[in-house]
């Protein structure tokens, strides 16, 4: 992957510790080679290396909100975003909003729980979870998969939607959308039959991956191992239905779920007001709150301002790749031309939620935008349309050419693994929407969010124009994978032995017998959770809402995105970052409390992603 030890000649002016310092993206492992596969797999299980530097520099002062959190030095937060908030509940009534963000859960309960523990903007009462007064909350996408916690979280996550609606946001990600495809393969009677063949480079991920008819589970199972990335997703469920079930009694054990029983569950939670049904229904491909942007994976040169079909529009299952239309306004246009296309398509598969009837095969088969049933929302939570599905299921192999697929769900800000600064093209074209920070999931990396400062080639130390966009990637889904070094000075190595890919510890096996990373109970997260904060002027946050006056006066604030959690060791952290102030606000300047190196390249090439207190 290429994570290297920096340099340390000549730092005594940086901070006396850093947390992951990742390889800049100029620098590539020696031999290293595109394709989808090896990418994917070497995402899928990132390793990050700490490791500890004992230069002589003060701790940051920490505020005394930021002490009670139990975060770390590096970084301050506005009493009023701490746990005793209680501005007013009208939108726009208070001075600032502040919006709380985390994304990727991916069904880990024990990771969401903490995460309402540590919010600055959720709270649990009564056993409910609440949003504060004067906060708002945005979900970033990819709600279930990995843990045993699936319909909890995603009832959890809908039922805030429902009782705050204007107030509580919900972004797809690609581990939504493709749920669409559980009653079009599934569902009987009428469920359409594959052909007994590999799906060629459609949605199976193994060129061996050979779609069973034996049974409903055995299907089911195919489709979360070769074609969603979830191999232990079935066996996950089971074990949230019997906790669902209660407790064991005295005498005898509840006997657990039957395999049509996980089945059911799986496609009850897409019928009619099933959970998963209701979670894709009230959410969006991104959301424009203020100078804060929200997508679940990066805005690309490929896929900014490009809108899909919709079902309709062309041909039932088109994989030309040229029906993708340009939409005015900007960003802001863009956004709200991609969540239409999203309401258009689920309005599609709720009334024909079991695919295209003019198809005989399933979408999974054949792929493209056009067809009814919502498949033009899965192909567009997809990294590729395939281009030559027919042949790959008339032959029995997997057919390597694709096109590309212009989606900002799928779209990555990393290159080989690596931080990839956005040219300046795109950070031009979010800017001049008055956007500053885009905040992201997606793509798993390490135990803490990979912040970028674009805007500046490298968005280097020093550099006038570096903050111009601040990019936050928070997923940290692998976090347990996470590898500290042992240094003299530093505390004990632990986490993965290896920083190999292949020869990290297998935790668990697949339905196949192949190791894996994911221990059931979501034992890939460890301890790590985090929160990403946005403090903003009101006057900014609703700037485009004519139905908002925000009640403020003098100089407009600028917006302070703040991050603090835990990580991977047990160790909290936190810290504000330099993002670039709205036109006509005051300057946001290292002296108010922002970290002024958290998001550089330093000499040498390496990120530093966050301060953290020496051992």
């Amino acid at each position: 992957v290429g994570w290297r030890r920096p340099s340390t000649a000549g730092r005594r002016g940086e901070p006396r510790a850093l947390a992951c310092a990742a390889q800049s993206p100029r620098t590539r492992r020696p031999g290293a080679t595109g394709g989808m596969r090896p990418f994917i797999r070497a995402l899928a299980a990132l390793p990050v290396i700490h490791q500890y530097h004992a230069w002589s520099h003060p701790e940051p002062a920490r505020s005394a909100s930021a002490r009670d959190s139990g975060g770390g030095g590096g970084g301050s937060w506005f009493k009023s975003g701490g746990k005793d908030r209680a501005s007013g509940g009208d939108r726009g009534g208070s001075g600032t909003t502040t919006i709380g963000y985390v994304t990727d859960i991916e069904g880990n309960k024990e990771f969401f729980d903490e995460y309402v523990r540590i919010s600055r903007v959720l709270e649990r009462r009564a056993g409910a979870i609440h949003l504060r007064d004067g906060c708002e909350f945005v979900f970033g996408g990819d709600v279930c998969d990995k843990g045993d916690g699936d319909l909890y979280v995603i009832r959890e996550l809908v039922s805030l939607k429902e009782r705050y609606p204007d107030r509580v946001h919900l972004i797809l990600g690609n581990r939504d959308v493709n749920k669409i495809r559980w009653a079009h393969e599934l569902d009987a009677p009428g469920a359409k039959k594959y052909r007994g063949a590999p799906t060629g480079k459609c949605v199976s991920w193994w060129a061996d991956a050979q779609a069973p008819d034996a049974s409903r589970a055995d299907r089911m199972r195919w489709m979360l191992h070769h074609t969603m990335g979830s191999a232990e997703t079935f066996e996950l469920r089971r074990q949230e239905l019997t906790r669902e079930r209660g407790p064991a009694g005295a005498k005898r054990a509840p006997a657990g779920p039957t395999d049509e029983e996980v089945v059911d569950s799986f496609l009850q939670s897409v019928d009619a007001c099933g959970a998963m049904r209701e979670f894709i229904k009230l959410g969006q491909i991104g959301a424009v709150l203020g100078d804060c942007l929200f997508v679940h994976g990066a805005v690309s040169e490929g896929c900014m301002g490009k809108v899909p079909p919709a079902c309709g529009t062309v041909p039932a299952r088109d994989k030309s790749g040229g029906h993708f239309t340009d939409a005015p306004g900007g960003l802001v246009g863009w956004i709200a031309a991609l969540n239409a296309f999203a309401a258009a398509e689920v309005t599609s598969w709720l009334a024909f939620p079991k695919g295209d009837p003019a198809c005989a095969r399933p979408w999974a088969e054949e792929g493209g935008y056009g067809g009814r049933g919502g498949e033009g929302l899965v192909q567009y939570g997809m990294g590729a349309i395939p281009a030559e599905p027919e042949r790959a299921a008339e032959t029995g192999k997997r057919v390597s050419k694709t096109l590309y697929n212009p989606t900002v769900i799928y779209a990555t800000w990393f290159d080989h693994g690596q931080p990839a600064f956005p040219p300046k093209r795109v950070v031009d074209y979010i800017r001049e929407a008055g956007v500053t920070t885009v905040l992201t999931g997606h793509q798993p990396i390490g135990d803490t969010p990979v912040v970028m400062l674009a805007g500046a080639p490298g968005g280097r130390a020093g550099d006038a124009r570096a903050n111009d966009l601040v990019i936050v990637a928070a997923d940290t889904s692998y976090s347990n994978n996470v590898r500290w070094l042992d240094v003299p000075g530093g505390p004990p190595a632990r986490g993965p032995a290896s920083l190999d890919p292949d020869k990290l510890p297998a935790v668990h096996t697949k339905p196949d017998g192949k190791p894996s990373q994911v221990r059931p109970g979501g034992g890939n997260r460890g301890v790590c959770v985090l929160e990403v904060v946005a403090e903003m002027d009101n006057r900014v946050r609703f700037s485009r809402d004519t139905t908002v006056a925000p009640r403020a006066s003098g100089p407009v604030q600028p917006t302070r995105v703040s991050v603090h959690g835990v990580l991977s060791d047990g160790r909290s952290y936190a810290y504000t970052l330099p993002v670039r102030p709205t036109p006509g606000a005051a300057p946001n300047s290292p002296g108010a409390g922002v970290d002024p190196f958290v998001g550089r390249v330093l000499d040498g090439g390496w990120l530093l992603p966050a301060p953290v207190a020496g051992p």
